[in-house]
């Protein structure tokens, strides 16, 4: 049974499904016969008429009936059969499953097999190498009970030995106990005076802390004072910085440098462009005009000046910025008409400012006057 597929045929039985169409085929064939008798009239009441085909109608009966026998038959035969088929599935199943079983059982065998046997090599080899160890211990047997051997005569001799040393022991047993008892002599003596000096040193730390919180205390107090002090010293320092900036501020006002300053590089800007676009000479030369020692001493002075009194001002409050760019937004007429108007009030000498906006000298105009210079002497050259 191993591989082969059952089949019907192999057991000398026919198939079910093959018994199923061939009892189909006498219920097809009785349908056709249904279909292809006559239809049989019934007979009159009064008996006078009779069908022609009552012989047929007979016969036809019969065959009916034997071929209802037969499918009767062969629907027996065929849940026989199917009965039969059902058993031999089970037992095939059950035949599989066997075999299945006994193939498992068999691959479990072989592999204890193969591990017994790979067991048997390993006690073999394991034979092999107790029996070479057994020759080895055998040997250092051998040895041993050698050095056994002399180490009994040597025992004996650390037998005398051991009781010259007990006789030593007890003796130096005698010595301890003496000064043992001394020694807890001496420990009782110095645990009093221990006890003293503890209680002397509780009474001194109580005293002691009762001193450093008064000292404490005076302590706090005076740091208080101090931070009293110090505060009244800083709200002073800021005062004084304060009036200072104040009357540093006044007095440059009072001297209308910036606007000084910047009222001569107008001027001088407009000169230059001037004598640029009509290609006159200048009573100094270019570079008298661009490295004036008076304009640069006063530039010097107020950058200075602006530094003191920003560092000043870093410690109170935040750096004014300057004002934007004086010459940028000049709107320069022709020489002989109003003159130059600029968003910015520039202070003529001798007048006040109106708004509280402080003025400052433009850096970009000393640059610029320098590109106008460079421009004109460029132009006489090429004259």
């Amino acid at each position: 049974m191993n591989g082969h597929e059952f089949t019907f045929e192999a057991a000398g039985l026919s198939s079910p499904i093959k018994q199923q169409t061939f009892s189909q085929e006498p219920q097809l064939t009785s349908g056709r016969t249904e279909m292809t008798q006559p239809r049989v009239l019934n007979p009159s009441p009064t008996g006078l008429r009779q069908s022609p085909s009552s012989p047929s109608l007979a016969t036809s009966t019969k065959l009916i009936e034997n071929l209802h026998q037969q499918i009767d038959q062969l629907t027996n035969t065929n849940i026989q059969l199917t009965l039969q088929s059902q058993n031999l599935l089970s037992k095939l199943e059950s035949y599989q499953q066997k075999e299945i079983k006994l193939a498992e059982s068999q691959s479990l065998l072989i592999h204890e097999q193969d591990n017994l046997v790979s067991m048997i090599n390993r006690k073999d080899r394991r034979i092999n190498d107790v029996q070479t160890e057994f020759q080895g211990l055998q040997a250092k047997y051998e040895m041993i009970k050698m050095e056994n051997d002399s180490n009994e005569t040597k025992a004996e001799s650390f037998d005398q030995l051991k009781k010259s040393k007990t006789e030593e022991m007890e003796k130096l047993r005698l010595q301890y106990d003496t000064m043992l008892e001394s020694q807890l002599h001496y420990r009782d003596h110095y645990v009093a005076e221990l006890a003293s000096l503890s209680q002397e040193i509780e009474e001194f730390q109580k005293s002691r802390g009762k001193t450093l919180k008064d000292a404490l205390s005076k302590e706090s107090k005076n740091i208080e004072r101090l931070r009293i002090l110090m505060e009244k010293i800083e709200s002073n320092d800021k005062t004084d910085k304060n009036e200072a900036e104040a009357k540093y501020k006044e007095a440059i006002d009072n001297l209308k440098l910036p606007s000084w300053l910047s009222l001569f590089y107008q001027s001088r800007n407009t000169l230059l462009a001037f004598a640029g676009n009509n290609n006159l000479e200048i009573s100094k030369s270019s570079d008298d005009l661009i490295n004036d020692k008076t304009v640069t001493e006063l530039e010097n002075r107020l950058k200075e000046e602006h530094e003191k009194l920003g560092k000043l001002k870093v410690s109170n409050s935040r750096l004014r910025k300057p004002s934007p760019n004086l010459a940028q937004n000049i709107k320069r007429r022709s020489f002989y008409g109003a003159g130059t108007a600029s968003s910015t009030n520039v202070l003529l000498p001798g007048t006040r400012s109106t708004s509280s906006t402080h003025t400052s000298p433009n850096p970009n105009s000393y640059s610029e006057s320098r590109r106008i210079l460079r421009n004109s002497s460029t132009v006489k050259s090429s004259i």
